[in-house]
């Protein structure tokens, strides 16, 4: 639904100056969304209320969840004032890639109103992660942890198509509001099912958690926090540096494999950890990590290749209507493939990251986020000075969270060697070797078959569907033709069972 919401949204303003003003003045509830909301949620609160569920401790558990979400009220609340009061401010602070392209002072003007449009957003979406996050980690119920952001997008698209003509970009702004109201109200009906009326849940307007709690939760919120204050400087640095809406839609379109492969890996293994060391199970633990490890390299990889070898014909395919041009295209499709580098960075810091989160070891993951970070803001000024200009923005941002995820498992491991649990080479780099290679194989034969469609490609949606679609489906046939051939562990089972298969 994401992926929708961004086509819609490209269809009636490409890559504009309404576009950019937008991104700018979206930068700011969202900074305040990661500090504030789903970061916290899922690595700092959750993680105790799943232990304390996981052993019956039900009053614990709701006393725990109950001071939490008090804390965190008051803390967006005194948020929203701040972002309303100094809109001016902050917008100055992060629209200066807008201002050094002369943008006159009536689009800032805009830009500060929808800041202050948006200000109510950094709380439905915050209290609308918390209860996602007590559904899943709390009780398994992916249902509406999965339904509930479809209902963001749901909410934008919808003011798109019936304000956009009158209010013109504010119909973003709006859209965002009602879309995280709605992401908040959708899962309110699920807190009386069953498996959760049996725990006895009940909020206590309360400061004060369980005793043996407090100093753990304020702690990992703390080191969340500022992780996530240091990951979300340097996409302020970017809007400063340039703050292009093209560099927006190649950012959403890299969501689209990251959110569904490898954040949902992270958010898959999450529980099963918590679960694992609330009972010492160190093995079990350890061996979690290394699937979720090799899961990225096996559905991460090949979708980094094919990204990077086909960026312009599925940018065009994507988003190349409407308001969106030829020259949208190309400018978007540079910034595209940068992303696409990092992909498995990206990927495996969600992983990492909230490992460190059930480890109560949040504060390695705040050092490493210092040390991406770092070379990420330098890499900006000097990426973007060179012929890829905008694309340096992505490519530096790409080998920032690479250096962010190596440097986690790099801890990771050095953290279970003390207890003779660390990874073997044979185990980290075997997997990543018949990876890569698979992955070689399905983006050549991409990239040739593309070569050969886009000398008779002509204009029109079924020519680029053509040139982009034929060539991605045969680079994934081949690469699961190659990995059954070459498999990872994890594509055994599937292997086993195609024998079984062919001897019957």
């Amino acid at each position: 639904m994401g992926f929708v919401r961004e086509l819609v949204t490209s269809f009636y303003f490409g890559v504009s100056s309404a576009a950019d003003a937008f991104v700018v003045a979206l930068t700011i509830p969202t900074l305040f969304r990661d500090v504030l909301g789903e970061d916290v949620v899922e690595r700092s609160f959750m993680p105790g209320v799943r232990e304390e569920l996981a052993r019956k401790n039900y009053d614990r558990a709701w006393r725990l969840s109950s001071a939490s979400l008090t804390w965190m009220i008051l803390g967006i609340t005194a948020t929203m004032a701040l972002v309303y009061l100094a809109a001016p401010w902050l917008v100055n602070i992060v629209a200066q890639g807008i201002h050094q392209r002369q943008i006159d002072e009536g689009t800032l003007g805009d830009i500060v109103r929808m800041t202050r449009l948006l200000v109510p957003f950094i709380m439905f979406i915050a209290l609308g992660a918390y209860l996602g996050g007590l559904l899943y980690y709390g009780y398994d119920l992916h249902l509406p942890f999965s339904l509930a952001p479809a209902m963001l997008s749901v909410g934008v698209i919808a003011s798109l198509v019936l304000l956009t003509e009158s209010i013109g970009v504010y119909a973003l702004a709006v859209g965002f509001v009602a879309g995280a109201a709605l992401q908040l109200l959708v899962q309110v009906p699920f807190l009386w099912i069953r498996r959760v009326r049996e725990t006895r849940p009940r909020y206590r307007p309360t400061l004060i958690p369980p005793k043996g709690t407090g100093r753990r939760i304020s702690r990992e919120t703390a080191w969340v926090t500022l992780q996530s204050v240091l990951t979300k400087t340097t996409e302020i640095v970017d809007r400063r540096v340039a703050s292009f809406s093209s560099l927006w839609f190649s950012a959403r379109l890299v969501q689209l494999p990251l959110a569904i492969i490898g954040i949902a890996i992270g958010r898959a293994v999450s529980p099963y950890l918590s679960e694992k060391i609330a009972v010492g199970d160190r093995a079990e633990f350890r061996n979690a990590v290394l699937i979720g490890y090799r899961y990225n390299l096996l559905l991460i990889l090949p979708v980094t290749g094919l990204c990077i070898a086909l960026a312009e014909p599925i940018v065009r395919l994507i988003f190349e209507r409407g308001e969106f041009g030829a020259h949208d295209t190309a400018m978007t499709a540079r910034a595209f493939w940068c992303y696409a580098t990092g992909l498995l960075g990206m990927s495996l810091y969600s992983l990492g990251s909230r490992v460190c989160s059930t480890l109560g070891r949040n504060r390695v993951a705040t050092f490493t986020a210092a040390i991406g970070g770092g070379v990420n803001i330098w890499l900006n000024y000097v990426l973007s000075a060179t012929a890829l200009r905008h694309g340096g923005l992505a490519l530096a941002t790409s080998i920032g969270f690479t250096i962010n995820s190596a440097l986690l498992f790099t801890w990771l491991h050095l953290h279970l060697r003390a207890d003779a649990a660390g990874f073997t080479a044979r185990e980290v780099l075997a997997p990543a070797a018949r990876a890569a290679l698979n992955t070689a194989a399905a983006t050549a034969v991409a990239y040739a078959l593309h070569g050969q469609l886009a000398s008779t490609a002509s204009d029109g949606f079924v020519s680029a569907l053509v040139t982009a679609g034929l060539p991605l489906a045969a680079g994934l046939g081949v690469y699961a033709l190659v990995s059954i051939l070459n498999p990872l562990p994890e594509v055994m089972p599937v292997v086993r069972r195609l024998r079984e298969l062919l001897h019957r």
